[in-house]
């Protein structure tokens, strides 16, 4: 994909957007300049506490006020997901947006229903392979993701996204 190309948009899930904003906020703008229009639902935005509307602005971040019926329809009850984790699942599959999500719950649920789902550091990969960082830019910030998040962006989650790197 060349730089600017047309690419369905992304929808981040809460946990991928505190990382980001607890590392490297800049970057979500870059992603969404190069890679893909990083979105992020209204409801979801509330459990961001590092993001406002102002700043999803600023970061070019596009923000998703759910239809009634979307919003109706994720505020039932699915398993163990909640209704922020429900909702991205349903504007993934209705609005065919990314979901970008490190939860493996919404992850299985994304590949039940057939929505598209990636990895929370995926779009860093994505950024490198259309120029829009480099492969050591990318390694950074995933490291200073896992500094913040250690319990769950573990050290061989690390390693295995360093390994994806070109170069």
């Amino acid at each position: 994909m060349t730089k600017g190309a047309s690419r369905k948009a992304f929808i981040f899930d809460a946990n991928v957007l505190i990382d980001f904003c607890h590392s490297d906020p800049a970057i979500l703008k870059i992603i969404s300049e190069c890679v893909a229009q990083v979105g992020i639902a209204l409801p979801v935005l509330d459990e961001v506490k590092a993001l406002d509307e102002a700043k999803c602005v600023s970061l070019s971040i596009k923000l998703i006020e759910p239809e009634l019926d979307i919003a109706l329809a994720a505020a039932e009850k699915r398993g163990s997901l909640s209704f922020q984790d429900h909702l991205c699942l349903l504007l993934a599959k209705s609005e065919h947006l990314i979901c970008v999500t490190n939860d493996k719950r919404l992850r299985q649920e994304c590949e039940k229903e057939e929505a598209e789902c990636i990895w929370g550091l995926e779009p860093l990969l994505l950024l490198v392979e259309n120029k829009g960082i480099t492969a050591r830019g990318a390694a950074e910030i995933a490291q200073a993701i896992h500094n913040v998040n250690p319990r769950y962006i573990t050290r061989s989650v690390i390693h295995r996204f360093i390994q994806r790197l070109p170069g």
